[in-house]
């Protein structure tokens, strides 16, 4: 009886903990500590996870789950690396590229001058990966 108990407490932790990973509704909900760039960026990141997680998508719903977290946080991060995809070879040298675009444009001040459209620009490309 009690072996029983505890292993249906620990599947109930189990489940609890994965399912924060897929919770889009609480990402977008969270409050926003940031700027207007985080705030877009949240909302981005929320909208890309929930159009993840509507195809079953789950490993890009976690990760876009995890990134509304982070802007809502009002952490500044950069669009994600190339290395953490499994990208085709084709694809290197033109995603390489344009994240480097990117990385200079986010640098030079369009974070807090086009906020929404920093955020989009970051969003879109970590779609695109």
């Amino acid at each position: 009886m009690m072996f029983r108990s505890v292993m249906l407490a620990t599947a109930a932790l189990t489940l609890a903990a994965c399912g924060a990973n897929y919770d889009v509704t609480g990402a977008r909900s969270l409050p926003n500590r940031g700027d207007d760039f985080h705030r877009a960026l949240q909302t981005d990141y929320a909208d890309l996870a929930a159009a993840e997680k509507a195809e079953a998508d789950w490993g890009d719903t976690r990760t876009f789950v995890e990134r509304a977290r982070r802007a809502a946080s009002g952490e500044t991060f950069s669009p994600e690396a190339l290395t953490t995809r499994d990208l085709p070879g084709h694809a290197s040298k033109s995603l390489s590229d344009a994240r480097a675009r990117l990385m200079a444009v986010l640098s030079n001040s369009a974070r807090s001058d086009m906020p929404v459209m920093a955020a989009m620009a970051q969003s879109a490309f970590d779609c695109w990966m």
